[in-house]
């Protein structure tokens, strides 16, 4: 006799499902062992699932004909669990095998219940403690500290390799990466590397085969090719790298339908060069409010996320600048998503010796899904931005040092 394996099934949840119903139905007395699931543990065959439950529950007999006068959508699952399209398995489990399924489908539905929620926080403490909210107390123990340990690590990775990220361990720790239809603002004063952020968020995850559009309403075309080329040999620079070079909404989302909605990621160099798409406008003030509806409303239609540059004006110079300083307009702070900081710290280039090198402080200044960081006398947040080459690479948060 032979099982069809837990490895095998994680790729065919409805077969999961349709065997653990149909183990249920010829073994009644395992039903009891379905009190730790919940009907939305169950994609495909939740009325079966229901119809089992409140027989149980009721303490009435769980057989084929009680469950089919509940619901007729066990029929398909009596003939998915049997059909030769399944490998020709046997699908009357030992008790052991037929437990362990349980212990995947739950695994399973955490996953995805994780997946379509907002988990802001990486931190694999976190992370953990999130999946025990989501088992359901029973008699039964799903999973072990090391258990969950696993799947927080599995889910992480899983979450590195599939979701679209800024590809700096502060940010994504912070944020949870980057989600759909999000409307991020990476401000700075000139020459803080603004573009360089924004170029380099968008190659890595070009490199995972993301689809991303680049706008620049400021460098030419050969002129970005030629930063690319600064970290990239010409035969390795991610095919799904796209450049446009625009100065208006309208451009912006003409190409987005020409392509069929076909990006993933979209990044534009910078607001405050951009024209709205209403025309005629000359208050810088009311050009660039109206230039950030647009931009969100974009986000929004095509469910895309925008990562756009912007200014902070000339009085945040010199200092930690706050939301306060977006230039030129107030919606800049209500519209977006997320703010991201970029600006340096006179102590820091006072340390470097390395010219190549300079250190970009970071604040988290918005977060409308999760928590924000700002740089204070105990806590530093940076990164290391190498001018030549042009990308961003963690480094270790500093926590100075007591001098009381």
């Amino acid at each position: 006799m032979h099982h069809l394996t837990i490895t095998n099934m994680e790729g065919d949840k409805q077969l999961l499902e349709a065997q653990i119903l149909y183990s249920v139905i010829v073994n009644p007395k395992w039903a009891a062992d379905l009190i730790d699931l919940e009907e939305k543990d169950f994609d495909f065959y939740q009325n079966t699932f229901k119809a089992i439950k409140k027989l149980t529950e009721e303490k009435k007999e769980v057989d084929y004909g009680a469950v089919l006068s509940l619901t007729k959508e066990v029929k398909e699952v009596m003939l998915y669990a049997l059909s030769n399209e399944n490998y020709g398995f046997s699908i009357i489990p030992t008790k052991e095998i037929f437990d362990q399924r349980l212990s995947l489908l739950k695994e399973l539905s955490i996953k995805s219940q994780i997946e379509k929620s907002y988990v802001n926080e990486l931190d694999l403490a976190i992370l953990e403690e999130k999946i025990r909210t989501l088992q359901v107390k029973g008699k039964s123990r799903w999973f072990t500290g090391e258990d969950l340990k696993n799947l927080a690590y599995e889910i992480l990775k899983e979450k590195k390799e599939k979701d679209l990220i800024y590809h700096l361990a502060l940010l994504d720790k912070f944020t949870g990466g980057i989600d759909k239809g999000q409307y991020v603002i990476v401000a700075g004063r000139p020459s803080v590397g603004k573009s360089a952020f924004l170029q380099f968020i968008g190659l890595k995850n070009a490199e995972k085969g993301k689809k991303v559009l680049f706008v620049s309403a400021e460098m030419s075309e050969e002129m970005i090719v030629k930063r690319i080329l600064q970290t990239y040999q010409p035969e390795t620079i991610p095919q799904t790298f796209n450049i446009l070079v625009a100065s208006s909404t309208p451009v912006i989302e003409k190409e987005i339908e020409s392509k069929a909605r076909d990006f993933d990621l979209i990044l534009i160099d910078y607001i405050q060069l951009l024209k709205p798409a209403k025309k005629y406008i000359k208050d810088l003030y009311e050009r660039v409010t109206e230039v950030s509806s647009d931009l969100k409303r974009i986000a929004s239609r095509f469910s895309i996320p925008l990562i756009c540059a912007s200014q902070f004006s000339r009085k945040a110079e010199g200092k930690q600048p706050t939301m306060a300083d977006l230039k030129e307009s107030g919606a800049l702070e209500q519209d977006a998503d997320v703010i991201i900081s970029l600006w340096k710290h006179k102590q820091d280039e006072e340390l470097n010796l390395n010219k190549d090198i300079t250190m970009v402080r970071i604040d988290l200044l918005k977060n409308r899904q999760g928590q924000t960081f700002n740089n204070s006398d105990t806590h530093i947040f940076k990164v290391a931005f190498n001018k030549k080459l042009f990308v961003f690479n963690d480094v270790e948060n500093e926590i100075p040092a007591d001098n009381n």
